[in-house]
């Protein structure tokens, strides 16, 4: 059940909290109902401002929208996302940043996006390769 939203905020179905309405928030719930409604990720499986501090103690960086998938007894990631506002632009920074992020949740999707353009990328060996989106979710 969603929260009343203010001018200001906006009520994050993932963290059950109302976030502060900013332009790459709007990109963020955007790509969230994407996810859910669209692919059929459910949300219990979808972290939002994942911390690396949970892989890592002192890494205070935080990864946009983590999936997870469950698999041989365990969760695995399945798609890294990171978002940006709609005025910056997806480019090698934006691809270089999910690269760091990649070192330590090696997903085998990644999604970047500005709300305007959206790219898509999949583990191929030892890198990965533009991809033309992303399949249905599907527990593994």
């Amino acid at each position: 059940m969603s929260q009343p939203e203010s001018a200001d905020t906006v009520y994050d179905p993932i963290r059950k909290r109302q976030v502060a309405a900013t332009p790459e928030e709007a990109v963020r719930q955007a790509v969230l109902r994407y996810l859910i409604d669209t692919l059929k990720v459910p949300s219990n499986l979808i972290g939002v401002e994942y911390s690396l501090a949970n892989l890592e103690p002192g890494n205070f960086r935080r990864v946009d929208i983590v999936v997870w998938r469950p698999g041989r007894g365990q969760l695995a990631p399945w798609l890294l996302v990171e978002c940006k506002e709609p005025r910056v632009r997806i480019d090698d920074a934006a691809a270089l940043q999910a690269g760091g992020y990649l070192k330590k949740i090696p997903s085998r999707f990644v999604m970047l996006s500005n709300g305007a353009d959206t790219r898509y990328l999949e583990r191929n060996g030892d890198g990965y390769a533009l991809a033309r989106g992303l399949p249905f979710y599907a527990p593994e």
